[in-house]
């Protein structure tokens, strides 16, 4: 299934995508004793998803994508809200959270096709995007890119 995805990297040339180089870690992380009490949405989301014991590790790996999809979700719906922006404007605009967009980057900058983002967004999110909408967020990337580069 995912051999049509090439691997995300670091970007920079030469490291393979298994390359750790571009992480930063400020501080320590904090443990949780129980992470399936402790944090954020788990029982809900567990619900939702009909996750049931014993837990398979891609059990576990859905979770944990759809727990960060709905954190950045929420974030952003309270950043809208906090501007002023209406909840029902906001739904109707945005497709992608603020961290599936900065991931739709990243793979065009790893060099993914439009076609194999399109697929991407369809068999992980769930999100039918269009040419149009990939282009778009594909030509913000390259903006963004040559800011911080100049």
């Amino acid at each position: 299934m995912f051999e049509q995805f090439p691997p995300t990297s670091c970007g920079t040339k030469g490291h393979d995508s298994e390359c750790l180089c571009d992480v930063v870690i400020d501080k320590p992380v904090e443990l949780m004793k129980d992470w399936g009490r402790d944090s954020f949405m788990v029982k809900r989301l567990v619900e939702e998803l009909g996750i049931g014991q014993p837990w398979m590790p891609s059990d576990l790996l859905r979770l944990l994508e759809f727990q960060t999809m709905l954190h950045d979700d929420v974030v952003a719906y309270e950043s809208r809200v906090a501007e002023g922006s209406t909840p029902v404007l906001w739904q109707t605009r945005r497709k992608f959270s603020p961290g599936q967009l900065r991931h739709i980057e990243q793979m065009y900058e790893d060099g993914w096709t439009g076609q194999q983002v399109r697929a991407y967004c369809r068999l992980m999110w769930g999100i039918e995007a269009t040419r149009a909408h990939v282009s778009k967020l594909n030509e913000r990337a390259k903006q963004r890119k040559e800011r911080s580069e100049s």
